[in-house]
């Protein structure tokens, strides 16, 4: 077990993030969005945890509380008022190859919004993108995107749409902001 536990830290290691994309559904009363994250695995650490309930459990356990840490961070509000990100839920699978892991992440919470202006603001430590990202936001039907305060490149499209891009080399800007119109 023990040159097991040696393979599993030097493989866990050599696990390096290649791409991501976020998913945002912002509701009248929640945003929720998944979080994934594709891999390239080349001494295949995650294949070795699917295979062991012991060490997909504890790995499992491990990404949760990685993420809910993370999430905590954030100084995420929406009209003013706080919110609690939380991770609802996560997976691990494969693209095609095992050396081609990925993790996906659910994530939600409560909003309180208002008939009219709306404002998201979401303050966080700035960091170093180790890979290219996209994140889609897609807001209510009766909505309409009014401004977007960010480093990244974004879109806007139709009125309710938005496409963040992030990319690799590149500093996250540490502050996001999305006013929208809600009918």
């Amino acid at each position: 077990m023990n040159s097991l536990n040696n393979f599993l830290k030097k493989a866990s290691k050599e696990v390096k993030p290649i791409y991501a994309q976020a998913f945002f559904s912002v509701s009248r009363e929640e945003v929720t969005y998944y979080l994934v994250f594709d891999y390239f695995d080349k001494y295949r650490y995650y294949e070795k945890i699917v295979t062991n309930k012991k060490l997909y459990d504890e790995e499992m356990r491990k990404l949760f509380w990685n993420m809910q840490y993370f999430l905590n961070l954030e100084k995420i509000k929406v009209n003013d008022k706080f919110c609690k990100p939380e991770v609802i839920s996560l997976d691990l699978g494969f693209r095609d190859k095992l050396e081609n892991p990925y993790i996906t992440f659910l994530i939600g919470f409560k909003i309180e919004t208002n008939k009219g202006i709306n404002i998201y603001e979401n303050q966080y430590e700035s960091e170093y993108i180790e890979y290219d990202y996209r994140a889609y936001w897609c807001f209510p039907k009766d909505s309409k995107i009014i401004s977007v305060e960010m480093k990244e490149n974004y879109e806007i499209v139709g009125e309710r749409f938005l496409v963040i891009y992030g990319k690799k080399g590149s500093y996250s800007s540490g502050y996001e902001k999305i006013i929208f119109n809600l009918s």
